[in-house]
């Protein structure tokens, strides 16, 4: 009898979850007015993003450390963005108390809606109806203003300004997430180009890390960091009873120069690699969007063949080819803007490694002759 009892209720929760999901489908795809359950609403669109700040919030903090020593400018900017934040944690605060006071005596059975408030909370960023109502319209204009102010960069730290740049400095090195990913950093000087023939003068300061002197010297102390690296296993430490001969030696210099190359390319990887990934990444990103529209376009060529399908699919796969179609713009100028910049830096560091090679051999050979 158990276990027919245990069939049975095993039966009827697979039964039960069978409606839910028919339910869940006929209210988000099978309609002709789609809508998000309470479940997900209250789930993904708000645990998501919360754990992707949760999950970069070290590595901002391990950034500030290494790049600006933990300092922050308090600038007007700042002080709004911490004031809207303060005033949303405060909004969910009393959004917690109307879900606790609504549901009090059933908290269990509403453990993901309680959760909500309380994530929001923690990440920071009837008559119950209408207070939960002024909530919502309260809360979502500061949202969207947190977001909107979001889009534009703190200044930089007066300890951290760069002492070589004097004047004219590179936009790039205060500009946004988003002015980066836009290239609107670059506008002015193209409006300027646009209206006159530019001038030295107009044309940006280089960024430290540009600039012949940064890129040549940590190459060159990579590069010596790998010659002694080489070195060691090539040259293992001998007793004094073992003798080299001149054969023993000639190998080892054979072995030298044979690897030499290979020393050079490992050497440029360990140096300009994480630059070449990042636009290696953009380019991954990009052939899978361009594989992905094709398949929004058979989807939305079937919508079309068939007349019962409801109207908004058509829209949705139309606007997601659109929306496809701008993101693999940019994340193709994204890698175009990282090999451009990496050819840059490579072919510097090698011009000044053998520039320097070579006054070296000179200088030599002139103090030889004396």
């Amino acid at each position: 009898m158990c276990i027919a009892a245990g069939s049975r209720g095993a039966e009827g929760a697979a039964s039960k979850h069978r409606t839910h999901t028919a339910d869940d489908s006929n209210l988000t795809w099978n309609t002709s007015t789609p809508n998000l359950t309470k479940c997900f609403q209250h789930t993904v669109l708000v645990w998501v993003p919360c754990f992707y700040l949760w999950v970069c919030s070290p590595f901002y903090v391990l950034y500030l450390r290494c790049f600006h020593h933990g300092l922050i400018s308090i600038s007007r900017l700042c002080r709004a963005k911490t004031v809207l934040g303060m005033c949303l944690v405060l909004f969910w605060i009393l959004e917690l108390f109307c879900l606790l006071s609504e549901n009090g005596s059933n908290t269990q059975l509403h453990m993901v809606f309680l959760l909500s408030p309380i994530i929001r909370i923690l990440t920071m960023n009837s008559r119950q109806a209408v207070i939960r109502c002024l909530l919502f319209f309260s809360c979502f204009p500061l949202t969207l203003v947190q977001l909107i102010l979001s889009c534009f960069t703190d200044r930089r730290p007066n300890a951290q300004t760069p002492g070589h740049v004097t004047k004219n400095p590179c936009p790039v090195e205060d500009a946004s997430f988003l002015s980066k990913t836009l290239f609107w950093w670059f506008t002015r000087l193209a409006v300027r180009g646009y209206r006159s023939p530019l001038k030295p003068e107009d044309l940006w300061s280089l960024r430290e890390e540009d600039t012949s002197e940064k890129i040549i010297s940590d190459l060159e102390r990579e590069w010596n960091t790998q010659c002694a690296h080489q070195e060691r296993i090539v040259n293992p430490p001998r007793t004094l009873s073992c003798k080299i001969t001149e054969q023993t030696q000639f190998l080892q210099k054979l072995r030298q120069e044979q690897s030499a190359g290979f020393l050079l390319l490992r050497t440029l990887v360990r140096t300009f690699g994480p630059c070449f990934l990042s636009g290696t990444l953009c380019l991954l990103v990009h052939d899978a969007f361009m594989f992905a529209i094709p398949q929004l376009l058979r989807l939305l060529l079937d919508v079309v063949s068939d007349k019962g399908a409801p109207e908004w699919r058509g829209y949705l796969f139309a606007s997601s080819m659109f929306l496809l179609s701008c993101l693999q713009s940019l994340f193709n100028h994204q890698y175009m803007y990282s090999c451009f910049t990496v050819g840059m830096r490579v072919k510097t560091a090698i011009m000044g490694l053998v520039y320097r090679k070579v006054a070296s051999r000179h200088v030599q050979r002139s103090c030889a002759r004396v």
